[in-house]
């Protein structure tokens, strides 16, 4: 698969880190892995299974701490997985030229393929003056 190329082995962050540089970090992290398969698995009506809900838990801990997860239990095929990863590894070694023709000029978002250097989390996800984050005002109760 192409994704420990990415992690070094599954659920390890920095795994792939020569040693000298893993040493430097303050400590290695785990991947949360998240089986989300109760969650689809619940009826849509509320309030949510047990299950259901702690995987709600596990996301909203693993998202808000960690920023990702590694997702299983989601029902997509591996091969599907393999060929969305294959497919972006093809294009990302296109030179920046033929890259750029997939630029549609919109920016963060719908805007197609950005070079590296134009977006900035500050600029997307904070007020303008850079005082709050944006978009998620009515995510909490």
């Amino acid at each position: 698969p192409f994704w420990p190329k990415l992690l070094g082995s599954p659920g390890l962050l920095f795994g792939s880190l020569p040693a000298a540089m893993a040493a430097s970090l303050p400590m290695h992290r785990q991947v949360p892995i998240i089986d989300i398969a109760p969650f689809l698995a619940s009826p849509p009506d509320l309030p949510l299974a047990d299950d259901a809900q702690r995987v709600a838990r596990e996301w909203r801990e693993a998202f808000g701490t960690f920023g990702f997860a590694h997702v299983t239990g989601h029902g997509i095929p591996n091969d599907v997985i393999e060929h969305a990863y294959a497919t972006a590894d093809a294009f990302f070694k296109l030179p920046e030229e033929a890259k750029l023709r997939c630029d549609l000029g919109k920016g963060y978002g719908p805007g197609g393929y950005t070079r590296q250097g134009v977006e900035r989390v500050s600029a997307t996800a904070s007020a303008p003056d850079g005082t709050q984050l944006t978009g998620v005002e009515g995510a909490r109760p």
